[in-house]
């Protein structure tokens, strides 16, 4: 939401509205996919992603503590809404 307010100036306006319609929120869902807002997401989900995995390895864990760690990235990484 913040990258597509960042780059509209509809979806700006649009957001401050008081209320919004069902038809208003579908505005803003397009207007967000226009502007590339689920991409640059998924762009900065994969940057956290690979981030939190060198992260781990620099680390040097154990192999129990490696164990846990990969399945919290994993939970928080491949979660979806």
């Amino acid at each position: 939401m913040l990258y597509g307010l960042a780059h509209s100036e509809d979806l700006r306006k649009l957001y401050a509205q008081a209320t919004l319609s069902d038809a208003d929120v579908q505005t803003a869902i397009a207007i967000l996919e226009d502007v590339g807002a689920k991409d640059f997401a998924l762009e900065q989900e994969r940057y956290f992603f690979d981030s939190s995995l060198a992260a781990l390895d620099d680390a040097h864990p154990t192999d129990s503590g490696r164990e846990t760690l990969m399945a919290l990235i994993n939970r928080l990484f491949k979660r979806s809404y």
